[in-house]
């Protein structure tokens, strides 16, 4: 299996509050992993399970979401009210509310005020 397709899509986490933004991930992804008795296993994963399986994996490496967000009108701010919009009629598309990457150092102590 050749996984060379990537795809957009939002992505949010309880760790970056109300930063969304759209990230580009691989389409299809194989993993490998150890069972809790130590036995090797791959598996293939596509879609937006292949989505889950990044975006925590990430955690696990230390990185949010937000590291792969290059165009900062990708990155953007959502109110709690906002969320049903942003994610359940794919708001995410065309969001106004940017949050510019300076804030989201600022927010991550980063940058400082």
């Amino acid at each position: 299996m050749a996984f060379e397709a990537e795809t957009e899509w939002y992505e949010g986490c309880f760790s970056t509050d109300r930063v969304c933004g759209i990230v580009s991930r691989p389409l299809d992804i194989r993993i490998r992993a150890l069972t809790k008795d130590g036995n090797m296993v791959e598996e293939e994963y596509s879609g937006y399970t292949a989505r889950i399986f990044q975006h925590e994996v990430d955690h696990l490496d230390g990185k949010e979401f937000t590291t792969y967000i290059t165009d900062d009108k990708k990155l953007h701010w959502v109110e709690e009210e906002e969320f049903p919009a942003y994610r359940n009629q794919e708001g995410w598309r065309h969001w106004p509310h940017k949050c510019p990457r300076q804030k989201w150092e600022r927010i991550k102590g980063i940058r400082p005020e």
